[in-house]
């Protein structure tokens, strides 16, 4: 089957808004919607579909391909090259996401935040996936406290396609060090 009449972007997106007026950002929900992410990871074109930017240093990812935003940024969908050379710092987007290897495999970790929020600058996390995905392989995460991530491509293909329910531009994210269970603010970069 040629690109051209494979699972495109736009019925992707047409299928995420369906299951989420269905089903919300529940468990169920995004599991159906990692399963579309894993059909939509098998277009061989994904990025020829957007324009792709090179990121900032310091930031999670080294270049980006914007595949998709709602007008009001509600819902993004894009392909993000990740590092190999180290993982992300622990961070958080304040809200689900669901990722899926598109070049290259990728090694995730997952937290939920368990402590009080009383300390400023001190944060316990809980690790609740450890896992190393392969193209085509999607897993999903749920609305803040269990939105801390972070990721590792084992080599320099390591590109992912995620879909996050709102844009991150100009937003505060928190950054962890789970070991030293240190938190502390990122700003908008």
């Amino acid at each position: 089957m040629s690109s051209e009449t494979e699972y495109t972007v736009g019925q992707f997106m047409e299928d995420v808004k369906a299951i989420l007026r269905e089903k919300g950002s529940t468990d169920e929900g995004l599991s159906e919607i990692a399963q579309r992410m894993q059909v939509l990871s098998s277009r061989s074109d994904l990025l020829e579909q957007g324009p792709i930017r090179i990121i900032p240093p310091g930031r999670e990812a080294l270049e980006v391909c914007d595949l998709y935003s709602d007008l009001d940024d509600t819902l993004i969908l894009a392909d993000a090259r990740i590092a190999h050379e180290h993982p992300t710092t622990p961070h958080n987007h304040n809200t689900w996401g669901v990722i899926c290897p598109y070049k290259g495999s990728i090694h995730y970790e997952g937290w939920e935040r368990v402590d009080d929020v009383s300390k400023p600058g001190s944060a316990e996390l809980k690790l609740h996936v450890k896992q190393d995905l392969e193209p085509g392989e999607a897993l999903y995460w749920l609305p803040y406290p269990r939105d801390i991530h972070r990721q590792q491509a084992h080599d320099e293909q390591g590109w992912e396609i995620f879909l996050m329910g709102k844009g991150t531009q100009g937003t505060s994210l928190l950054h962890f060090d789970p070991d030293q269970l240190k938190v502390w603010d990122v700003a908008p970069g």
